[in-house]
């Protein structure tokens, strides 16, 4: 027996047997091609490696330069001072930090002195050396992952003259002389006055460091923790949602203070972040840390076999372009005692409770669910300043003390655990309404279960409303595979989405089964037209001197048969139409060769009386799908490509293309409204149909209108959300006004096709040309068929010229009323044409065949059958 061991099907190793050949072979040929010699590149142009060395030795020396300087190595002179470089003014050897750079590094005095403003303004004030004084009682979060947004306006004052010069005097050549930049214009360049910024904050949760000591009144600091941040400014100059860049930096805890900066190859920001500081503790602290996670890497990068050139703090290493750089300074606002709900009247000391232990439980909460209560998470506000030294411009959140709070409240959000919650929470109540909207889907298909009933609802209605869940249907799939924190409940809404297009998508083939042989139809009767008016336009071109074409006129034998003797053999057979062959084109489609025929010249030839045409061919189910899916699911993909091409566009042009899908969106009633105007139909919809889909697809749109903080930071517009509602609650007025008062009440006749009417005025002068219907007519000197009456009733039945008959459906008395043939005026509010004659006429229907019913009964028949009653003869579609 052989118990050799088999290799695994598809060559995969498995534990305890050897790689393959192939495999080794393949790892070598990656290994020698990533780690080539300088020499095997093209001539004039360096190699990874050598590019990769370059990067790591520039690394490397920074990195020196901030194990060996200390505090104050770096005071560049100020605005307001010699600009001439004196004693007293020090620069780094860091790129982006030496004075030929040209770096406006003149503001950064004043950039501090501004955020030491707002840091005041909400509560934190230093003391002497630095020192954090004791004052109100206060508690920041100590972890501060989370998104704020709010607006920001260009600082203004002393020192802040004059913006915006610095970028166009550098030289990024000299500056980076080993970087190939991809081309030269510069972006992240914020020209506007003002506008909106949007951070996210990551902390790494690094060490805590030692605990805080009291000093008297001052705090001593403890050890920072390492943070990065997503930044995204927006002005009225940039398009999309603004330029985004990748910030790291430091945040103290005790404070709520943090900075960020970016970090390229013509400005090291993160090796010179610890002299961005605002003191000696800070700058120890911070230099400390940067000192033991930036060497880990540059360790981890010689040490590595393969090329690496990306770096974790930078986000330009694929393809450096220029670009403005940022340092931004953020304070986190304190929470205070009413933010917590702690009861201010208590006396003793003991029995205040520590503010920051009460944050540190939210936070533990929050990050570590143990279903412990805990107070309600305060939400996260920030103040900042933003400094781009080479680009030579300060921006800073909008809020007091220079502006009031109507203007501005600075940047207001959510810690992520609190923003995750909020975003599960609206995905739920999303999730819900959805399913809502397929069990109205699904009362409307169970009345509509009808050809009839089908016929009469509008595919384009449906098939807005199932391109619409189709396309919510493909985000939560895409944003639930990218973003695991909201995946089961992305994928449950997701999942309503998918129930939604199924189950429209089955309404919509069999509104398609049932109003293809109608389309056909049109498409026939517009062909014929188009036929006709070519035949008429080349008799136009004719001229009227040529003589006509003489019609050879074939002489009627009288056939012997009629005496009973046949025709001789040599005899010739009379012509006759029905002898004519008729050659029947490959589609099947007759009347469309007769029209051919007309428009190429040729005589058509007539059917005879006893053809019968074809039947048309049973669309397969693969048909029936194209025909139905096929112009909405192009549609959908072209405005989902437009949409995601529109994220790039300015705010203006954005904010007007998604206000005009929203109103196309929200107009699904209109092809409903003009189906029922074109056959004259007056109720095709369920009322709770109409009511409940308009309400549950306007909520989720209201609440990105209406809400100032909802989960995407959208801008609100009340006025816009005024106009849609009132658009749509337009649209189910009209709805319901067809169905009381009929769907071509108020449009002149001439501008309709003709359709019957199945609530007619009935006239007494009618009786002449036969139109009255039967039942109604009093034959002279015969018994009336009319029912008869004694008294005041009989009476007053005559005087209102009212009728009464038998429905043939329910057996039940129905009055009719029959005006006279002198009449009111048709065109008057109580007349026969009026609102009040018009309702009048709702309570009886009359069809072709002069047969009178009760407008419920025979509504309740045509739902099943389009056939009279009494006589059989086919009815139109209501």
């Amino acid at each position: 027996m052989d118990n050799t061991q088999q290799p695994p099907q598809g060559g995969v190793p498995v534990a305890g047997q050897p790689p393959p050949p192939i495999f080794i072979i393949l790892m070598f040929m990656m290994m020698y091609f990533y780690s080539s010699p300088a020499g095997t590149s093209s001539p004039g142009m360096a190699s990874p490696r050598q590019l990769f060395n370059a990067k790591l030795a520039r690394d490397t020396q920074a990195l020196d330069v901030l194990n060996q300087t200390r505090w104050g190595d770096f005071a560049p002179s100020q605005v307001g001072e010699d600009k001439v470089l004196g004693a007293d003014a020090r620069y780094l050897n860091i790129t982006g930090f030496r004075q030929e750079d040209g770096y406006s590094w003149g503001r950064l005095g004043k950039v501090k002195e501004r955020f030491g403003i707002l840091q005041r303004e909400v509560g934190i004030r230093f003391g002497k050396e630095g020192l954090l004084e004791e004052g109100e009682d206060w508690a920041v979060y100590e972890n501060v992952t989370g998104v704020v947004r709010g607006p920001w306006v260009r600082s203004r004052g002393a020192g802040f003259d004059n913006q915006g010069e610095g970028s166009w005097n550098l030289n990024i050549s000299a500056i980076a002389p080993d970087t190939d930049w991809a081309w030269q214009e510069w972006n992240r360049n914020i020209t506007g006055r003002d506008g909106k910024a949007m951070i996210r904050i990551e902390d790494f949760n690094g060490p805590r460091g030692q605990a805080e000591r009291r000093e008297g009144k001052v705090v001593v600091p403890g050890a920072p923790r390492e943070v990065a941040a997503t930044l995204t400014v927006q002005d009225e100059s940039s398009t999309g949602d603004g330029w985004d860049m990748r910030l790291h930096g430091i945040q103290w805890p005790h404070t709520g203070s943090l900075v960020l900066t970016t970090t390229s190859n013509k400005f090291a920001g993160i090796y010179g972040l610890p002299h961005l500081a605002f003191n000696k503790d800070e700058f120890n602290d911070t230099q400390r840390m940067l000192n033991k996670t930036l060497g880990d890497i540059i360790r981890r990068k010689q040490n590595s076999v393969w090329i690496d050139m990306r770096d974790p703090w930078s986000d330009d290493s694929n393809m450096p372009v220029p670009h403005c750089e940022y340092i931004v300074y953020v304070q986190i606002h304190p929470i205070k005692k009413d933010q917590l709900g702690i009861n201010d009247k208590l006396n003793s000391k003991s029995d205040k409770p520590d503010l920051q232990a009460v944050v540190n439980d939210i936070e533990q909460e929050l990050r570590f669910p143990t279903g412990a209560p805990y107070v309600k998470a305060p939400p996260l506000d920030m103040s900042l300043v933003i400094f781009s030294p080479d680009c030579d411009f300060v921006l800073e959140s909008k809020g007091p003390p220079s502006y009031v709070a109507a203007e501005g409240l600075h940047l207001q959000g959510y810690k992520q655990e609190v923003y995750v919650s909020r975003v599960k929470n609206w995905l739920l109540v999303w999730g819900a309404a959805i399913f809502g909207q397929v069990f109205l889907l699904l009362g409307q298909m169970k009345d509509a279960s009808t050809p009839s009933t089908v016929s009469r609802i509008s595919m384009y209605t449906i098939g807005t409303m199932v391109a619409v869940d189709f396309v919510l249907f493909f985000s939560c799939v895409m944003v639930g595979s990218s973003v695991p924190s909201v995946f089961p409940t992305m994928m449950l809404t997701g999942f309503a989405c998918s129930m939604g297009v199924i189950m429209g998508g089955r309404f919509m083939t069999d509104i398609n089964k049932v109003q293809a042989p109608e389309r056909r139809e049109r498409e026939r009767e517009r062909e014929r037209e188009e036929a006709q008016a070519a035949q008429a336009a080349r008799a136009a071109r004719t001229p009227a001197t040529q003589p006509a074409t003489a019609t050879p006129v074939v002489p009627i034998i009288a056939a012997p048969e009629a005496e009973g003797l046949p025709l001789p053999a040599t005899a010739t057979r009379p012509t006759t139409i029905n002898d004519v062959p008729i050659i029947i084109p490959s589609d099947q489609d007759i009347d469309a060769e007769i029209a051919e025929n007309i428009a190429n010249g040729a005589a058509a030839v007539p059917l005879p009386g006893n053809t019968q045409r074809p039947a048309a061919p049973q669309l397969t189910s693969r048909q029936e799908f194209a025909a139905s899916f096929g112009p909405i699911i192009i549609s959908t993909m072209f405005f989902f490509l437009i949409s995601v091409n529109s994220m790039s566009w300015p705010l203006a042009a954005r904010t007007f293309y998604v206000n005009t899908l929203v109103t196309i969106y929200l107009s699904f009633w209109v092809p409903q409204i003009y189906r029922n105007i074109m056959r004259n139909c007056r109720k095709a919809l369920l009322r709770k149909f109409v009511v409940g889909q308009s309400i549950l697809r306007a909520v989720p749109i209201a609440y990105f209108y209406l809400k100032k903080d909802n989960i995407i930071f959208s801008q609100t517009s009340a006025t816009s959300m005024a106009i849609l509602a009132g658009w749509l609650w337009l649209q189910v007025w009209v709805l319901f006004a067809q169905e009381v008062l009929g769907p071509r009440f108020g449009w002149p006749k001439g501008w309709l096709p003709e359709a019957w009417d199945y609530h007619p005025i009935l006239r007494e002068d009618d009786v002449e040309g036969g139109e009255m219907p039967i039942g109604l007519v009093q034959i002279p000197s015969s018994p009336t068929l009319e029912r008869t009456g004694t008294g005041e009733e009989s009476r007053k039945k005559h005087d209102n010229h009212s009728r009464t008959v038998d429905c043939a459906i329910c057996m039940n008395a129905l009055e009719v009323r029959v005006l006279p043939a002198t009449g009111a005026d048709d065109s008057s509010s109580t007349g026969a044409g009026g609102v009040q004659g018009m309702l009048a006429r709702r309570a009886y229907m009359v069809t072709p065949c002069r047969h009178v019913f009760h407008s419920v009964c025979l509504e309740g028949w045509m739902k099943f059958r389009l056939q009279c009653p009494i006589c059989r003869e086919p009815l139109p579609a209501l």
